[in-house]
């Protein structure tokens, strides 16, 4: 019993303890709860906090990359005003040493000028008193009057005097001498009536012994005339550039005018030229000759590229139209300008690195517009009557290496260009046109050598009858050649042509090889016999001259347009004048007057054409050539007529029909007295790329 108590005891005890320490263990459970629920609040607060930290932070790493921006940008400015600084200083410089040069030049001018007018009245102040001392001895014969013997004098140097007085001296012996004749001759006189007297010089015709005298008028005449002559033309120049030069000038609308005028007129000779190419029936002098399909086929080709002609037209103009009223060309400019700034060193961000990267950037945006309608030509116009041999590659590789050939030589020569005008000035027009003539001579030098064969193969003329007969034509007439070619047109094109070119000591013949595939060894012959008629009878000297003409007559009129501020002003170029946009403005405002011109020099060449096919016919091969253009225009389906005013603009070559006219081929088939009729006084002609 006392065990049991002791037990219970014992288990009270110990309940009593566990129940303690159950309630400990229940309110640390609660002390621990109410902690946990305070870092759960703490963790909550400092999240928040650090989500609002994480946010500034973002703030402040977004305001950093502002800020570097900002800075880049601003750095980036600075370095571009650091560059348009110096670009203005050296600006400034250059004019600031032209205002000086052009100070000094017109002081020196001045007194030029000043000095000039002192010499010409001198020499006119010498001129009357020549005039007064040639009177004199008019009315006194050989004899030089005492009073008139100082003024010459004056009037001459010391050793030219002395000759006059000594020619005076012997004036007056002679004088003497001849007083004593006339007396003899009027004793003479007195005792014989019957003999006939002899005439007398009158006072107009008398003999003046002073060479010298003559010699200084016509000296002064002559300085004079050069000089009104030189005068005159200035002053026209001067007073054209004036009035060209007129605020509000309409350049942009008169211009924009030219250019649709032009294809308004182009577009008529073109749809007058399409009813020709509509006729049924082939001209009589080639009834016999052509068959009716190769006719049809060839008329299908005309209007087929009278149609191209006017669609490429349209879209020209839609073009140019755009360009100028968008104002492209200032706007190309100043982008041109800003990538030099930008990229360049300072060194190459004068006129002339911007003029060559600005002309780059122009022909490449000129080739762009220009590309669909050479790939429509190409690959669909000429694709469809069989002409065209050229693949997308080849196409392409003309297209790069055009373009690399132009980046390798164009920056040279527009480089010398326009530093020839910067040099000299006003007087830019002599210097440009020599360095230009100078160019035109290189290329036809380098183009055979150098560029020619990066887009075809030249090979030799193989040995045979037809290379014989050539060099013996050639020796006949002294002809300078050194080479005959046969070059690859095939790989392009399935036109047949030929031609020479080279210096006047060393040129070459080219002969396609679809010519000689297509025509026989006496026909070749006879083409070039045409071709060697042009080199014998000075076509190409003469054409040559006529060139170099209208270049200085283009150098003349750009002298007026290159400081037009109206016409820079109208195109967006308030603030700057640069040449190549005056000449490209300037070319623009030539149109007009350089198609009148292209007409004069189309009708000399269908003269030398004519002239060329009678040198080939005095050789006696007049069946030859005649029968080779028949074919060269079958093989080409060229236009087998033409409307008069169509040919009279557009063709530098008679027509087929004009040509065996004036070789009097008759074929199978006369042509007809009302066939004559009807063609007389009609200029007809066939296309540029025929011989």
């Amino acid at each position: 019993m006392r065990t049991k108590e002791l037990e219970v005891q014992y288990h009270l005890s110990r309940y009593d303890r566990e129940k303690k320490n159950a309630e400990a263990e229940a309110t640390k459970a609660r002390h621990l709860q109410a902690q946990v629920h305070a870092f759960t609040k703490t963790e909550t607060e400092l999240r928040n906090q650090l989500n609002v930290y994480v946010d500034k932070f973002k703030q402040v790493e977004d305001t950093l990359n502002n800020s570097n921006d900002l800075f880049l940008s601003f750095r980036k400015e600075m370095e571009d005003m650091s560059k348009k600084g110096k670009r203005l200083e050296k600006e400034n410089e250059a004019l600031k040493r032209q205002k000086e040069a052009t100070t000094a030049n017109i002081i020196h001018m001045a007194e030029e000028r000043q000095e000039w007018k002192r010499k010409i009245e001198a020499a006119e102040k010498k001129n009357e008193k020549l005039m007064s001392i040639i009177q004199q001895m008019q009315q006194q014969g050989r004899k030089v009057p005492p009073a008139a013997a100082s003024t010459v004098e004056a009037c001459y140097p010391e050793s030219q005097g002395a000759a006059v007085v000594e020619s005076r001296g012997e004036g007056e012996g002679e004088d003497s001498e001849y007083s004593d004749e006339e007396g003899e001759e009027e004793g003479l006189s007195e005792f014989d009536d019957d003999t006939e007297e002899e005439p007398q010089p009158s006072e107009q015709n008398a003999p003046v012994p002073y060479a010298s005298a003559h010699t200084v008028k016509g000296s002064v005449q002559l300085l004079m005339s050069s000089r009104h002559r030189n005068t005159a033309t200035m002053d026209f120049l001067q007073r054209l550039s004036q009035f060209l030069d007129r605020p509000l000038f309409p350049w942009k609308r008169l211009i924009l005018g030219f250019s649709v005028g032009q294809f308004l007129f182009e577009s008529l000779l073109t749809f007058r030229q399409y009813r020709v190419l509509q006729s049924p029936k082939p001209p009589a002098v080639l009834a016999k000759e052509v068959s009716q399909e190769t006719f049809d086929k060839s008329q299908a080709y005309g209007r087929a590229k009278a149609r191209f002609s006017v669609a490429s037209g349209l879209w020209g103009q839609i073009a140019n139209f755009a360009f100028i009223q968008l104002d492209v060309m200032p706007k190309l400019w100043s982008w041109t300008g800003d990538l030099l700034l930008r990229y360049a060193p300072a060194r190459f961000t004068g006129e002339i690195s911007h003029s060559i990267v600005f002309v780059f950037a122009f022909m490449l945006i000129q080739q762009g517009l220009s590309l669909p309608t050479r790939i429509y030509s190409t690959f669909v116009l000429e694709e469809k009557f069989g002409f065209n041999k050229q693949t997308p590659g080849l196409f392409i590789s003309d297209m790069v290496k055009t373009n690399l050939l132009t980046a390798v030589l164009m920056p040279p020569i527009l480089a010398g260009f326009l530093k020839i005008i910067q040099k000299t000035g006003s007087q830019f027009v002599f210097y440009t046109w020599v360095f230009t003539a100078g160019i035109q001579l290189l290329m036809t030098t380098l183009y055979p050598t150098f560029i020619q064969p990066l887009f075809n193969k030249l090979s030799p003329l193989e040995d045979g009858e037809l290379k014989t007969k050539v060099n013996e034509l050639a020796a006949r007439f002294k002809f300078p050649l050194h080479e005959l070619y046969v070059i690859d047109g095939s790989k392009r094109s399935a036109h047949s042509n030929a031609f020479f070119y080279g210096l006047p000591w060393k040129k070459h013949i080219v002969i396609y090889d679809t010519l000689l595939e297509k025509s026989e060894p006496e026909e070749v012959l006879a083409i070039l016999a045409h071709e060697l008629g042009h080199w014998k009878l000075g076509h190409t000297t003469s054409l040559f001259g006529i060139s170099q003409a209208h270049l200085l007559y283009i150098f003349s009129l750009f002298s007026v347009f290159i400081n037009n501020r109206s016409l820079y002003a109208s195109f967006g170029f308030h603030n700057e004048r640069p040449i190549i946009i005056g000449f490209l403005l300037f070319s623009d405002a030539l149109s007009p007057m350089d198609t009148v011109i292209q007409f004069l020099l189309h009708i000399v060449s269908r003269t030398f054409e004519f002239q060329a096919d009678a040198f080939a016919n005095s050789l006696g091969m007049r069946a030859e050539l005649a029968t080779s253009l028949i074919k060269l225009h079958v093989q080409n389906l060229s236009s087998m007529d033409a409307d008069w005013m169509y040919a009279s603009y557009h063709f530098s070559h008679p027509h087929l029909s004009e040509r065996l006219k004036a070789l009097d081929w008759k074929g199978e088939q006369a042509v007809t007295s009302e066939k004559d009729k009807e063609q007389e006084g009609v200029v007809k002609a066939t296309g540029r790329d025929e011989l």
